[in-house]
């Protein structure tokens, strides 16, 4: 449990849990509760910049690291946005020009809401240019694009009513999947998820799973699935014109029909891979961090486009330990200052997410999910993965000696999740 400290009394400010003395900070990260948040603190604190972070639970792991001056506790911005956000405001007002960095499409959208209150606090908010970050998340939209500039793309199909899905169903190639255009249901006051990635193997199946969509639900979009692997590109860009490139492979996944990396590599940065997302980014002319995701068909070779997320990605750590500092060169882009970008970086090298990889092996225990038409691993190998040490140059993305309390928290928190959901 983390030490129990003074907080600040008045309902719509910040509380202040753990505070170190420190002094006014440059930076506030918030999402703190995830471990990419981790890797932008530890990444910022090593050049010097004063970092705090913000997160809607005590336990935040970026929280615990030894280079967090301040920690803000502040109201859940799916609950209450206007109390999370008048927190966020009088925490600028005590820290003047603090930057305040998101990293999850949710808090991204929150802040566009919210944007007005916190800068006139006083705050400097790195954001992508709003229209540019919607349009880059709505998968939708995405695809359409990609089509547009010769990008390729699965089979895919944009139903705008029930009435097309009903016809999509009879003439798609399967298996399918269907997956919500964007990450957050914005569509009200309120942020919430959107339903999970479901596939289908049949016409039927496809009618079963449209059947169960809300009635207020945006429209998904069905794609045909690709056998392969998954190959992510990755950006720092200035209005369209890229400072930093990385590209790693996804060794394991958290989650084996695909999801965040347990385990990843880094590659060298492929020049048609690379040279498709940088058209991609130039057609909207992005600002900010951006991940390209790619899927290469096991059996031809064949690359396809499978989305964008316009923000900071999960193995962000990986870039970092590989040599390409995506937090600290963002940080000095949206202050205004040159970024001095490095053009090379180790590949070959991988980073190890061990809370990721003991999900991994959960999942893989329960067997395969219903209607899933990809490969899966089987138990034995998952188990044999879990324990066999690797071969490979790898670095744990949490797990830091220098650093250990992070890990610790992380453990507290997903115990905690666990013993929730039963």
């Amino acid at each position: 449990m983390p030490p129990t400290l003074p907080t600040i009394a008045e309902p719509a400010a910040p509380r202040v849990v753990r505070s170190r003395g420190l002094g006014q900070a440059d930076a506030l990260v918030l999402d703190g509760a995830i471990h990419s948040s981790l890797a932008i603190v530890r990444n910022l604190a090593a050049h010097g910049v004063r970092v705090a972070v913000g997160a809607e639970s005590r336990l935040a792991c970026a929280a615990a690291s030894r280079h967090c001056r301040e920690f803000v506790h502040h109201p859940r911005i799916d609950v209450a946005p206007e109390a999370a956000a008048r927190a966020l405001a009088d925490y600028a007002r005590r820290s003047p020009n603090v930057m305040v960095m998101p990293n999850t499409e949710r808090t991204h959208r929150f802040l566009y809401r919210w944007r007005q209150l916190i800068e006139e606090a006083g705050a400097c908010i790195a954001l992508p240019p709003e229209e540019s970050f919607h349009s880059v998340n709505d998968k939708g939209e995405t695809l359409r694009r990609a089509l547009r500039l010769g990008v390729p793309i699965p089979e895919s199909y944009f139903p705008e009513s029930f009435d097309d899905l009903m016809t999509i169903a009879g003439k798609v190639r399967y298996p399918v999947v269907v997956k919500a255009r964007t990450s957050v249901d914005a569509t009200d006051r309120h942020l919430r998820p959107t339903a999970r990635v479901a596939y289908a193997r049949s016409a039927s199946d496809l009618r079963l799973l449209c059947s169960r969509l809300k009635p207020d639900a945006p429209m998904p979009v069905v794609q045909e699935f690709v056998h392969g692997e998954g190959v992510g590109v990755f950006l720092l860009c200035d209005r369209g014109v890229p400072l930093l490139r990385f590209a790693h492979r996804r060794v394991r996944d958290v989650v084996p029909t695909g999801s965040a990396s347990a385990l990843r590599e880094s590659v060298e940065y492929p020049t048609d891979l690379g040279a498709e997302a940088e058209r991609l980014a130039a057609d909207v002319a992005w600002t900010g961090p951006m991940m390209v995701e790619f899927r290469v068909d096991r059996e031809s070779g064949r690359h396809y486009l499978m989305e964008i997320n316009g923000r900071f990605w999960g193995s962000l750590q990986l870039a970092i330990d590989a040599g390409q500092e995506f937090p600290y060169a963002y940080y000095q882009m949206t202050r205004g200052r040159p970024v001095l970008a490095a053009s090379e970086y180790a590949v070959g090298i991988r980073s190890y997410w061990l809370m990721g990889d003991i999900q991994h092996l959960f999942r893989v225990m329960r067997g395969r999910p219903a209607g899933f038409p990809g490969e899966y691993p089987s138990r034995r190998r998952a188990l044999l993965e879990l324990l066999t040490p690797s071969r490979v140059p790898t670095r744990h993305e949490v797990l830091r000696w220098s650093d250990p309390k992070p890990f610790l928290f992380e453990c507290a928190s997903y115990l905690l999740r666990t013993v929730q959901r039963h």
